[in-house]
């Protein structure tokens, strides 16, 4: 089975979820109404069948939200397979792979960057996140994506080219603790 069909299925169960739960929660709300349980009866209702009509929605988000970290995923892996072939194996044109390179994981960590920041402003995410919507929220999940998919290649990529700059702060960094206790 492709892995496209399985998102279809899984959009079609929601779907159909939803169609399965859409009287239940109106009947609720009709018991509630009937009851006179609150003058918020009527809103708590529509509060529930907005979330209910947005959960197929929010499936397929999901999916696609999966599908573009994956492709990061896989980019990231190539930049940091170009550095360990370039740092392993003497090449003909090694300066003009060393700059293709240097493209890439530029290219790379804008792109990221960009899609998390937009991703994290998007209006539809962040109701869906409980999060502010238009703001960046600068918590863990964020920076550790970011880290991942943008400092990942850049730091790799430095540290492969400037290897006397990243062994003297080695040996600071080794000295620094062999004096901690």
């Amino acid at each position: 089975m492709h892995t496209s069909d399985g998102r279809l299925r899984g959009f079609a169960c929601a779907s159909v979820t939803l169609l399965k739960l859409w009287p239940v929660a109106h009947q609720k709300a009709e018991r509630q109404r009937a009851a006179k349980t609150g003058p918020d009866a009527r809103d708590a209702w529509l509060e529930r069948a907005e979330t209910l009509a947005m959960m197929p929605v929010a499936v397929l988000v999901r999916e696609l939200l999966a599908m573009v970290t994956q492709t990061l995923f896989l980019a990231t892996g190539g930049v940091l397979l170009m550095v360990a072939f370039l740092a392993s194996m003497p090449v003909h044109s090694r300066q003009t792979l060393i700059g293709i390179a240097w493209v890439d994981a530029f290219a790379l960590s804008a792109t990221a960057l960009a899609i998390f920041v937009q991703a994290d402003r998007d209006e539809l995410l962040s109701r869906l996140t409980a999060t502010p919507v238009g703001k960046v929220t600068w918590d863990v999940a964020f920076l550790s994506k970011v880290a991942l998919y943008a400092g990942v290649p850049l730091l790799t990529l430095f540290t492969s080219q400037f290897r006397e700059l990243t062994d003297s702060l080695g040996r600071w960094l080794q000295s620094l603790r062999s004096q901690l206790p």
